[in-house]
């Protein structure tokens, strides 16, 4: 009499996730942990150690120039995060701005 035994279908890598053993093939079925942000200024990605999902990189924004009698002064940006683009720091000011 023929047993079935189920294929352990568990991976070292601890961002692959395995949804169990193809019957047909007998390969294990293995996925990469989907690491998605809605924080459009930051890239993320799955930390092989941990198999947690982390920010790898987050998007910087190049200050504003503004040409003046005295010089340029410049104004900080931040990035927003639902859309990725840079805008103006509300926290700052031409003012409160080092000469560039």
């Amino acid at each position: 009499m023929c047993v079935y035994k189920e294929k352990n279908c568990t991976s070292s890598d601890l961002c692959q996730i395995s949804s169990g053993c193809d019957k047909k093939t007998g390969q294990c079925i293995l996925s990469p942990v989907q690491c998605n942000s809605t924080n459009k200024c930051e890239t993320t990605a799955c930390d092989q150690a941990t198999g947690k999902c982390q920010v790898t990189k987050v998007k910087t924004c190049p200050p504003i120039k503004a040409l003046l009698g005295l010089g340029i002064l410049c104004q900080a940006q931040i990035c927003d995060p639902p859309t990725g683009n840079c805008i103006k720091d509300p926290n700052s000011t031409f003012l409160s701005s080092l000469i560039c």
